[in-house]
């Protein structure tokens, strides 16, 4: 799909998200270099919505005046840089650094011990944030294109999260010539 229909996409999810939420919470979407340009890049199905979700559900759903959501977008002759930022609770260094481990991570492993200790994780910290649905979108994104691509996540406690993404910068229409 292409940049265009990914944001189609979490616009209906956000209308949705605004029925529960009311008019606390906010969609940015910001495009550094060329937007017309952007739109029309390939990006996988379903890439942002699962990061979207994980900024409301873990970012802004407990946060009292709920807040923003801010997608941007830029590029280079090779890469198409995705940021989504939310100015939600945040995480610690140790919840950080467990979530970017896991998503550098060989996407041929799956490891039935760490789905046991993501469940524990989960259960002592009384969170949800065991990153799965981060894992899921990085570790496709590094099947699909190598292990340069894919998610790295910034955050602090009390100040919000920047999930950032890299992808290959690929027009939709070379890639439909080179599979016909």
């Amino acid at each position: 799909s292409t940049v265009e229909d990914e944001l189609t996409n979490i616009r209906n999810y956000f209308l949705i998200q605004r029925y529960r939420f009311g008019e606390d919470l906010k969609l940015e979407i910001v495009f550094i270099d060329k937007e017309t340009e952007i739109q029309k890049l390939r990006i996988p199905k379903l890439t942002l919505q699962p990061i979207v979700e994980n900024c409301v559900f873990h970012g802004l759903e407990t946060k009292r005046n709920k807040g923003t959501i801010r997608i941007s977008f830029d590029q280079t002759q090779k890469f198409l840089f995705i940021s989504v930022k939310d100015d939600g609770i945040g995480m610690s260094k140790q919840e950080l650094e467990h979530l970017n481990a896991s998503l550098v991570e060989s996407p041929f492993r799956i490891d039935r011990e760490e789905i046991g200790r993501e469940k524990n994780l989960a259960q002592e910290t009384g969170k949800r944030h065991t990153g799965i649905a981060l894992k899921n979108v990085s570790q496709r994104i590094k099947l699909l294109f190598g292990n340069e691509y894919g998610i790295t996540i910034y955050s602090a406690l009390g100040v919000g999260t920047n999930v950032k993404i890299v992808l290959p910068r690929q027009l939709f229409t070379e890639i439909q010539d080179s599979e016909s």
